[in-house]
């Protein structure tokens, strides 16, 4: 199968066009910095001047895309798409493709933020949030319902009542 590339703006500022991004007829696009204006015509990439107050559009296909162009990509076709993900050779979560992505050290994109878990006050009552089942020896879903001295009154899942914890911890959602 073939693979044919939609394209993608490059500012002109970070990397100038080669005579490998005009076209058979010695056309580009372009688009203006300053009010958007786009516009295609003929180009001698020798004559550019003020290139950095342009995008252009790369229009070659490529041999390997970034994980942030790929995604770019795929919102084009999957505008709900959230994220991608590198799963052997594929990628999942807006549908699997072969992949040409130069995933480098990463194995999605956008990157997630690490969770950060905090100690909940009594302004968390009511919310989610998880504690330590020593029983269990792994932690455990619950709400959040006070501190109570040294303490952490939570009500679990499985369990009516509220009960009383050593460990207890709420998900910082910083925003």
């Amino acid at each position: 199968m073939e693979r044919t590339f939609a394209g993608f703006w490059v500012d002109g500022a970070v990397r100038k066009p080669e005579e490998r991004h005009v076209d058979s007829h010695g056309m580009m696009t372009f688009k203006r910095k300053r009010d958007g204006e786009v516009m295609t015509r003929l180009t001698d990439v020798q004559e550019l001047v003020e290139i950095s107050k342009f995008y252009w559009i790369d229009t070659t296909t490529p041999t390997e895309l970034t994980p942030q162009q790929a995604f770019e990509l795929f919102k084009v076709t999957w505008p709900s798409c959230t994220a991608i993900e590198k799963v052997d050779r594929f990628v999942s979560l807006c549908g699997p493709i072969d992949s040409i992505i130069n995933w480098g050290n990463l194995t999605e994109y956008p990157p997630k933020k690490p969770e950060v878990w905090r100690v909940p006050t009594d302004a968390d009552k009511g919310e989610n949030c998880r504690y330590w089942c020593g029983d269990k020896r792994q932690w455990v879903d619950a709400t959040f319902v006070s501190t109570w001295g040294d303490a952490f009154i939570v009500k679990g899942e499985y369990w009516p009542y509220p009960i009383e914890v050593p460990k207890c911890e709420i998900l910082d959602d910083p925003l």
